[in-house]
């Protein structure tokens, strides 16, 4: 990221857990003040989930981190959350919501889980997407200002 060219020509976005966002802005502020895009992965929207999906992640941590790019959105990016749906979590979409509206997210985007080849058993580990609580969770989701998902083609 040292090299990132000072040009008004180039666009970036970046993809982060979130975790050394505060830590490492001094040292790439000069890429963040020019990213169109701040993305960050979280797939928990309580300690207890967060914490158990993202092995070393930390709930305080990452809750300051989150605030701070908040905080930071005057530079100009969009600010998004991501959330991989899965069984364990399916359940915490709409507080992922109020999370997103919390830490002034401009979107907060919703998918499935997909099969990378790191679970033995993958299906175990899909969200009951023929549960009517579940189709229900969804469409809440998508009439909320900031809500996107792209789990309705996995719905049909």
């Amino acid at each position: 990221m040292r090299q990132v060219p000072d040009k008004d020509c180039f666009n970036y976005s970046l993809q982060t857990n979130g975790l050394l966002f505060q830590q490492m802005f001094p040292r790439v502020q000069h890429v963040i003040e020019r990213a169109k895009h701040i993305n960050v992965s979280i797939d928990g929207a309580s300690a207890t989930t967060y914490e158990t999906l993202r092995r070393g992640g930390d709930w305080q941590k990452i809750r300051k981190n989150l605030d701070f790019i908040g905080e930071k959105k005057s530079l100009g990016y969009r600010y998004e959350l991501h959330m991989v749906v899965q069984k364990s979590n399916w359940r915490e979409m709409a507080d992922m919501l109020a999370l997103g509206h919390q830490v002034g997210a401009d979107q907060v985007k919703f998918s499935m889980i997909a099969d990378w080849g790191t679970f033995a058993q993958f299906e175990s580990q899909k969200p009951p997407i023929e549960d009517p609580e579940f189709q229900n969770m969804v469409k809440q989701c998508e009439k909320n200002p900031i809500g996107h998902t792209w789990l309705d083609r996995d719905l049909v």
